[in-house]
């Protein structure tokens, strides 16, 4: 294994996907919240987790510094790393706890492995958050959820037919996806451009009754839910309604838990606990007829 994913524990399922959907696929295995995976290319590999929502960091195994400080942080997986086993790759180097010039960490195996840290997820999804933005609505959802939700979709362009004020598309738009937004209010849509120029965003965006359309493009939306939201159609004949688009996948964030409709299966279901009363459900449904 030539690259390490240290994932968030908030979600293990989630943030494993996640990042295997960003890097292809490759050879992979887990040990707790460390995913080691084999990649053909890893500095494309590098640059898509970089995208990540629920990676919290990039480790080389094997890869020492030739000089420089270093702070080492340590992990039992197997067995509670040693020092030792270590000290002859790093003892041309000095420790600086407070400002290395590199980080490893020890992973205890059967043998201790040591890792570079190369990189470390820093990106500030708090920023984003709804109230900060200038238009804002009860129903949307947390940046970091969204934009794992968008490196969940394969495709490039993404359309998201409950665009609300603009939640989805933002963490698309800032992966370098395509996106269209689709709303059939018109306030909606006006949050939604004031958000977009806020951050210096830009895609399309269009008032429209979503369910009068036929969508090709890689579907990623909150099914919109509550007294807060105004639909025109139950939450259940909206489902329905995605299902029966010549999309190929489909990411779909909902308060209920949902079938697979003709012609889609489901790939992935996670359960988000938001708090006592409300547990979100991301499903990514793909076409029956893809090949794998």
């Amino acid at each position: 294994m030539n690259l390490i994913i240290k994932l968030s524990q908030a979600n293990i399922e989630l943030s494993k996907q996640e990042a295997l959907n960003l890097i292809g696929f490759p050879k992979h295995k887990l040990r707790k919240n460390f995913l080691f995976v084999q990649t053909k290319n890893i500095s494309n590999s590098i640059k898509q987790l970089k995208k990540s929502a629920f990676s919290k960091a990039l480790y080389q195994p094997n890869k020492i510094p030739s000089k420089g400080s270093i702070r080492i942080t340590k992990v039992t997986i197997e067995k509670t790393p040693k020092l030792a086993q270590g000290v002859n790759l790093i003892k041309h180097l000095h420790v600086d706890l407070k400002n290395p010039d590199y980080e490893l960490c020890l992973l205890g195996f059967k043998k201790t492995l040591v890792a570079l840290k190369i990189w470390e997820n820093k990106e500030r999804f708090e920023d984003r958050l709804p109230h900060k933005r200038p238009s804002s609505h009860p129903t949307t959802i947390h940046p970091r959820l969204a934009r794992a939700m968008i490196n969940l979709a394969e495709g490039q362009k993404v359309v998201d037919p409950f665009c609300g004020t603009g939640g989805i598309l933002i963490e698309g738009v800032l992966t370098g996806k395509t996106m269209t937004g689709i709303d059939v209010d018109p306030l909606m849509l006006e949050r939604v451009k004031k958000n977009l120029k806020y951050l210096n965003l830009k895609c399309e965006v269009i008032l429209a009754d979503s369910t009068s359309l036929k969508l090709k493009d890689a579907i990623v939306t909150d099914i919109p839910y509550g007294k807060s939201s105004k639909i025109t159609k139950t939450q259940r004949e909206l489902v329905s309604w995605l299902f029966k688009q010549q999309s190929k996948e489909i990411v779909l964030c909902t308060n209920k838990e949902v079938r697979a409709g003709t012609g889609f299966r489901k790939k992935h279901h996670f359960k988000i606990r938001i708090h006592k009363s409300m547990t979100r459900h991301i499903y990514k449904f793909q076409s029956s007829f893809i090949l794998e």
